[in-house]
This record gives C-alpha cells, structure tokens and sequence, in this order.
C-alpha cells in the first residue's frame, strides 16, 4: 500500500506592517528614543524619530502602544520639538504623534500631558 504525503499546514507569516505586524519587535521604541536623544542636534534625525514612534503608535497593537510610553517617546517627542522650534514639519508631526498615544487610553493621556503636551496641541492635531 502507497504512502500518502500530506505536506503541514502552512504556518501564516505576521505582516511587516499592521496592528499585527512583527515590526515593533525589529525596532524597539527604546532605541527610537535613544537615537533621538543621541542625534538631538539634527532636526531631520528628530523628525524620522517622531515619524518611527507615530508609525508605532497608530500602527501597532495597544501593548506596543504602551512600550512607547515606557520608553519615554512622549517625553523624547517634547523634547524634540522644544529642540528644533523652527522645523514645522517636525512640529505638526510631533503633535499628531502625541494625539495618537493620548488617544490610546485615559492613563496614556495622561502620560503625554505629564510629558509636558498641552491640551491644545492634543485637540489641535491634524488628523
């Protein structure tokens, strides 16, 4: 009697990007964080920090969300725009990037707003 190979079920690969992707795992907040603290001079390093951490805040699952915050990526995002005032783009990048981890739950909110956000910057943001 012949053998009959059935091959395993194939195993589905988590997206790169996506509520479920694997991408927060590949670049932690922490080293977000740390490189914008380390590159802090230059406004265009400040900006692709910010963006990292808004691309996590709204693409991620809400744990990862929470990573962010424990890796003080409201307190860095503050910080940048303090250091580069006059970089609008890195301004209204940072603001959307703060509504989008205030938004996540009451004590993220209130984590942004301790980090040094304003109400307004929050209610303000381009969507």
């Amino acid at each position: 009697m012949a053998r009959v190979f059935t091959p395993d079920k194939p195993v589905p690969q988590r997206p790169k990007s996506g509520p479920q992707s694997f991408g927060i795992e590949l670049q932690q907040p922490k080293w977000v964080v740390k490189n914008m603290h380390r590159f802090r001079e230059d406004p265009q390093q400040a900006e692709h920090g910010v963006a990292a951490l808004l691309h996590m805040a709204e693409t991620t699952l809400p744990e990862d969300v929470d990573a962010v915050l424990e890796a003080n990526g409201a307190e860095a995002i503050v910080a940048a725009m303090q250091w580069h005032p006059e970089t609008h783009t890195l301004q209204s990048l940072a603001t959307k990037t703060l509504a989008a981890l205030a938004a996540h739950s009451a004590a993220a909110r209130r984590r942004v707003l301790e980090a040094g956000a304003s109400e307004a910057w929050l209610e303000k943001s381009p969507a």
